[in-house]
């Protein structure tokens, strides 16, 4: 099995001994009342108010996500069978430069996402990657046996290449070449194939309308070091988002396309990120780190080629 030879995070978050790593990642932040001032969607814009609980963001967030896909729907064709649609939106990225975040993570700004798009509801499960690549991942001891786990131990390059292949079995195009570890993408954002989310797309299906950096109870949604029992769980077993999206902020943490960077200062359209890079970014938090890391904004990084137990990925295709 091959380990992860450096893993990006920052020194304050205890890394396991399965790596030996050098770190990007979050920390213990101090609570912030959301900003309701900015806009989620263009069709659903979020009215301004100067605080409000977690709860009642929670409240909001659903609402407003619940807008946004329903008028989506109306435009949208058919859905693939276990993806749910995103809306087309605007929304706030990162952290603040002070407070709820870490440095990797701030910077925040204005990104637009012009067309919408469809992802998995849950994380490639282990039956999932079994179908289509031909494979069997290599399962977590506590797994062993159960398909509806994430497929974790999957490296970036395994992740883009099962991709490719459901595309394939769906009768779509391939958004990727792969020549050993170069990978050039077809068509980019527009790819009507299969591929990973953007950075931004995927925290922005994460957020699901939410302003703040964090759901209001993070048990709830996600599996953390203290609830997790240092273990992964099947998936669908906490509840789902606004937009029906399980596990965004736990269980495994899951690839995105973009190489790892600080985020831009400029207002954004459909970003891509870097050209190049030597480490690709994985979001969200996972049953190895705590639930102060089981946040919208936090990001990490490591070299496309490592697998590790506690990263898996979900699919997504433009509409």
């Amino acid at each position: 099995m091959q380990r992860s030879r450096c893993v990006w995070r920052l020194p304050h978050v205890a890394v396991a001994a399965w790596a030996a790593a050098c770190a990007v990642g979050c920390k213990a932040p101090a609570p912030r009342p959301p900003d309701l001032a900015k806009d989620v969607a263009a069709s659903a814009p979020l009215p301004t108010a100067p605080t409000q609980s977690a709860a009642g963001a929670d409240r909001l967030e659903a609402v407003i996500a619940q807008q946004s896909a329903e008028k989506a729907s109306a435009a949208a064709g058919p859905r693939t069978p276990g993806f749910v649609l995103i809306p087309a939106g605007r929304f706030t990225m990162g952290a603040p430069d002070k407070g709820d975040g870490t440095p990797n993570e701030a910077g925040q700004h204005e990104v637009t996402l012009v067309r919408a798009f469809e992802i998995q509801a849950t994380e490639t499960t282990a039956r999932q990657f079994r179908s289509v690549s031909g494979a069997n991942p290599e399962l977590d001891a506590t797994c062993q046996g159960i398909d509806d786990c994430p497929a974790a131990h999957v490296s970036w390059l395994q992740a883009v290449d099962y991709c490719n292949r459901l595309s394939e079995k769906h009768g779509l195009p391939r958004c990727y070449t792969l020549n050993g570890p170069a990978v050039v993408w077809n068509g980019g954002p527009g790819c009507k194939g299969f591929r990973l989310p953007t950075e931004a797309e995927w925290e922005y299906a994460a957020r699901a309308g939410h302003p703040g950096m964090r759901h209001g109870d993070a048990n709830a949604v996600s599996w953390y070091d203290e609830n997790a029992n240092l273990r992964i769980h099947s998936v669908q077993r906490k509840q789902p988002n606004a937009w029906g999206l399980y596990d965004m902020l736990g269980n495994v943490a899951e690839w995105v396309w973009d190489w790892y960077a600080a985020y831009p200062t400029t207002a954004q359209v459909d970003p891509t990120g870097p050209k190049g890079g030597e480490n690709r970014v994985y979001r969200g938090g996972s049953w190895r780190y705590s639930d102060f890391e089981a946040t919208f904004g936090a990001r990490s990084a490591i070299g496309p080629d490592n697998r590790v137990e506690f990263i898996g990925f979900r699919c997504v295709r433009a509409l």
